[in-house]
This record gives C-alpha cells, sequence and structure tokens, in this order.
C-alpha cells in the first residue's frame, strides 16, 4: 500500500468524508505531521518484525567483505550462508565500520549475507513500506490517527486506534529460531 493510499486511510480514520479527501487541502493541512507518525508507526512495527535481508558477495584478495556494501544500511549480519551451509551469527554492523574477515576465506569466493537493515523513512506519495504481511499497513494509518487525536483531547477514540495497532503488532512473529537470540561464540567465526 502507498503512501498515498495510507494518507486517505488515514483521512477517513479521523472523520473526513469521501468528499472532503477530493480537496487536497484536508491533506495538506495533515501532511508533515501524518507522514511522521505515519514513519514512527513503520519504524515501531519494524522494531518488532526484525526484517533481514538476504544478499550476496564476494570476498575481496584478503577474504574479507565490506558491511558498507549492501543495498540498504545492515544494522547487523545474521548469518552466511557459505558452501550451502548456514551459519547463524550475530555481528552488531558500526557506521563506517572496517571490512570483516572471514577465517578461510578465498579471493572471489561468494557467499550470502543475512542482515538486519534500517529501512528507508517513508517520504514521498509513491514510497511503500517494506513490511512483508500486507495487513500491517493499514493499521500505520490507525497509529498515525491516533496520534493526532491524542493530541487533540480525544483520548477514547485514539486508545481504540492505539489498541488494534498493539493487536497487530502481536500477530507479526518474527523469523527465529529457538536459539536465535543465544549468542555462541565459536558461530561468529
Amino acid at each position: 500500500m502507498k503512501v498515498s493510499t495510507l494518507m486517505s486511510l488515514f483521512l477517513k480514520k479521523l472523520g473526513h468524508g469521501g468528499t472532503d479527501l477530493e480537496y487536497p487541502d484536508t491533506a495538506l493541512d495533515y501532511a508533515p505531521e501524518a507522514l511522521s507518525y505515519l514513519n514512527e508507526g513503520y519504524f515501531k512495527a519494524l522494531a518488532k518484525l526484525r526484517p533481514v535481508r538476504e544478499e550476496e558477495i564476494s570476498l575481496d584478495a584478503l577474504g574479507c567483505f565490506d558491511p558498507g556494501a549492501f543495498s540498504l544500511p545492515a544494522v547487523s549480519i545474521r548469518y552466511l550462508i557459505r558452501g550451502g551451509r548456514r551459519r547463524r551469527c550475530y555481528l552488531p554492523v558500526k557506521r563506517g565500520m572496517k571490512p570483516c574477515f572471514l577465517p578461510g576465506g578465498k579471493a572471489g569466493e561468494t557467499l550470502c549475507v543475512g542482515y538486519e537493515f534500517d529501512p528507508p523513512q517513508l517520504s514521498s506519495d509513491e514510497d511503500e513500506p517494506l513490511l512483508e504481511p500486507e495487513f500491517i499497513h493499514s493499521v500505520l494509518a490507525d497509529y498515525a490517527a491516533a496520534r493526532v487525536l491524542e493530541a487533540r483531547g480525544e483520548t477514547a477514540q485514539a486508545g481504540a486506534l492505539y489498541g488494534a495497532f498493539e493487536r497487530a503488532l502481536l500477530l507479526l512473529r518474527p523469523p527465529r529460531g529457538p536459539f536465535e537470540n543465544k549468542y555462541k561464540a565459536w558461530e561468529g567465526l
């Protein structure tokens, strides 16, 4: 669902009818704060989901790879797939981090890296949230409308919309195994 669709859903949650949505002034009245509240809800949902992106990289002449070369800014490396075997690891990635050395890595070897990432903010009408379950897109509008209603002092309606957002977040389960949160030193090698 694109941001433009989320904005019209946001206005409907605030009580604006179909005729109000035809006028661009209605959307412009709420545009800056609505977009910031949509992003706030988006990042809350992503923090719960912990999305992982997988990319193939090749090692340089020293058997290293650069964590800054991924298509999205990496937060942590979760696993490596090398020689058909998946090895879990947890390596926090800091800005400006030097290339990571991979023991036994050969120059030009290709491996697959799964990493958590910082998503780009929603900024234009054509942007779309990077959330996989499609149902969560509509509750981002619930969250944004709840923030506006709370600022107006309409806490009962805001509480209902916050509740819908929180219930949807409970349905999100991060993809993990039973030992995903346990760090083992030998898996980081």
